[in-house]
């Protein structure tokens, strides 16, 4: 009897402890980091026809709230960079088919899905949130990111909700030794 009241006890003990459980610790890379590059899931190549216009905007935003903020500064060189903030607009995350009489490649066109009108369209695919995640520059983008934040209109100007997020985090684990 006393033997099962003590099992009892502890594995009451051992389930409480892992819901009090402490949080992951925000990575330090990220609050010591100065220099970002900043990127889509199509790349950085603001004049690519595989950008969306969702994502160029974003781009933007996100370049004047990390000026407005004064933590990071952005740098147009990959190498040069500590971290990598990689966004995407919520839904938007394609161009898709090609141009008539354009270059034709396995990219642009080619094939029997390309048959038809043949014009840049806009693919609302993925999830409906806008998404911010942040790598290891060292590492890349082929790799689990450090952080990653997801918000409906997170990246929409003026709140940009999802570096206010990251912004909190980074000013709390600047406090911590």
């Amino acid at each position: 009897m006393i033997r099962r009241l003590l099992f009892c006890i502890a594995l009451v003990s051992v389930l409480a402890g892992i819901c009090v459980a402490k949080k992951k610790p925000f990575p330090k890379i990220i609050t010591n980091a100065k220099y970002v590059y900043i990127t889509t899931y199509e790349g950085s190549n603001e004049t690519s026809p595989r950008l969306t216009q969702a994502d160029l905007q974003a781009i933007n935003g996100l370049r004047e709230a990390l000026r407005q903020w004064g933590y990071y500064t952005e740098t147009i060189h990959r190498d040069q960079a500590d971290l990598i903030f990689r966004i995407r607009k919520g839904g938007t995350s394609a161009k898709v088919g090609g141009d008539i009489g354009g270059v034709s490649g396995p990219d642009r066109g080619m094939g029997p899905a390309a048959t038809g009108v043949g014009t840049d369209a806009q693919g609302n695919i993925g999830p409906p949130e806008d998404m911010l995640e942040i790598y290891d520059a060292k590492v890349g983008t082929n790799t689990a990111p450090l952080w990653r934040g997801m918000e409906a209109d997170g990246l929409e100007p003026p709140r940009m909700g999802l570096l206010q997020d990251l912004r909190k985090q980074v000013e709390e684990s600047a406090k911590q030794p």
